[in-house]
C-alpha cells in the first residue's frame, strides 16, 4: 500500500509543470551612462533546441519569460557596440540581472599629406594601442588612405592609441575624371608617428577613451632623396 501511494505521489510530482522564470535586465551606454535602446539578443542553453531572441524596448530594458530552472548564456547585439555575453542561472520564478553596460565602437580619422601639401593616397595607417605607459607590441587595427589621402580606423575599444604612417607604395595621381591611377616614381620617405617624428611617444598618443570619435588628424611626411650605389659586382670564384 505504501509503495503504490509513493508511486501515485512520484507521478504527481512528474506531472506538475516545471515553473517558468521571467528575466529582466538593463543596458547601459558606458560612455554616458544613457540606456541603449532596441538591442538584440539571443538567450541559449538551459536544454533549449532554438535560442530565444528579440529586441530590447526603446528605455534599454530587455525582458524575457518562459525559461526553465537552468544556466544560460545572453547574447546582446547593436550596431556600434561590441557584443556583450553575460552567463546566468534560473533559480526561481523571476530574476533582475545585473546591468549590461555597453561598449560603442571608437574611430579616428583624419588625411595624410606630403610636406609639400601632396595628398598621399595609398598610404598605411597603422594603429598601436598604449599598454601600462608604453606601445603595445600588437596592433589594434589599420587602413589604407584613399585617393584624397582619407583614412578611417574604425571598430577601436576606449583606449589610447599611436598613429604610425608609412609612405606609399606607389606613385599616382587623379585623372580627368577623378580617379587615382597608378603611375610615376613612388617618392621615397620614413615612417612617421603622428604627429610626426620617426619613434612613437605615448605623450602624443590619441584619447579615445571619453569620446566616439577623433577626426581630422592631420600626419604630414617628409621626403627622403634616395641613395644611389655604384660599383661593379663580381662574382665570386670556388
Amino acid at each position: 500500500m505504501r509503495i503504490a501511494q509513493l508511486s501515485l505521489l512520484v507521478f504527481a510530482l512528474l506531472q506538475q509543470p516545471v515553473p517558468r522564470a521571467e528575466v529582466r535586465v538593463q543596458l547601459i551606454d558606458g560612455l554616458d551612462g544613457q540606456p541603449v535602446p532596441r538591442a538584440r539578443y539571443a538567450v541559449t542553453g538551459g536544454g533549449m533546441v532554438d535560442a530565444l531572441t528579440g529586441s530590447g524596448d526603446p528605455k534599454g530594458s530587455v525582458a524575457f519569460s518562459d525559461l526553465a530552472p537552468g544556466r544560460y548564456l545572453l547574447t546582446v547585439d547593436k550596431a556600434g557596440y561590441f557584443q556583450e555575453r553575460l552567463d546566468f542561472n534560473v533559480t526561481s520564478a523571476s530574476a533582475d540581472l545585473p546591468n549590461i553596460v555597453m561598449t560603442a565602437k571608437r574611430e579616428i580619422s583624419g588625411v595624410v599629406r606630403w610636406q609639400d601639401g601632396e595628398l598621399a593616397a595609398g598610404a598605411s595607417v597603422r594603429v598601436v594601442p598604449v599598454r601600462g605607459g608604453k606601445p603595445a607590441p600588437a596592433l589594434a587595427g589599420g587602413t589604407n588612405t584613399n585617393e584624397r589621402g582619407e583614412f578611417i580606423v574604425p571598430g577601436l575599444r576606449p583606449g589610447r592609441y599611436i598613429l604610425l604612417v608609412n609612405p606609399p607604395a606607389q606613385r599616382g595621381s587623379i585623372d580627368a575624371s577623378g580617379r587615382f591611377v597608378i603611375g610615376g616614381v613612388p617618392r621615397i620617405g620614413l615612417p612617421a608617428y603622428y604627429p610626426g617624428g620617426s619613434v612613437p611617444h605615448v605623450s602624443a598618443s590619441i584619447d579615445v577613451r571619453g569620446t566616439i570619435s577623433v577626426p581630422n588628424i592631420g600626419i604630414v611626411l617628409e621626403e627622403k632623396p634616395g641613395t644611389v650605389v655604384e660599383g661593379t659586382i663580381h662574382r665570386a670564384r670556388g
